[in-house]
């Protein structure tokens, strides 16, 4: 499941730590549908996210960093810095954009 499966709240439901000390399975089985907010004392503590949706967020994350740091090694080639291709090359190496195989 990717991240974009999830539909994503700018507010979540909230819950107390005394709540999900009570109910913590039936909490945790909620978790597939979304992430839940945890507040002590009215305040917000934490947050609990299913783990697909974590690993999910995780991966995408990395995959706009790379994107990103695509974009800044490009930028440099059209900036006029002239470069060989080995070295266009080794620098998506050096920032973790090219696999070795």
């Amino acid at each position: 499941m990717s991240a974009l499966d999830y539909h994503l709240y700018a507010s979540m439901a909230a819950l107390p730590v005394t709540t999900f000390r009570k109910q913590q399975l039936e909490i945790m089985d909620r978790l597939q549908e979304r992430p839940i907010l945890l507040t002590r004392e009215g305040v917000d503590s934490g947050v609990l996210i299913h783990p697909n949706l974590w690993n999910a967020l995780l991966a995408e994350l990395a995959r706009y960093r790379r994107a990103d740091l695509l974009r800044e090694q490009i930028q440099v080639v059209e900036q006029g810095e002239y470069i060989t291709f080995d070295q266009f090359e080794q620098g998506l190496r050096d920032r973790g954009l090219l696999n070795e195989q």
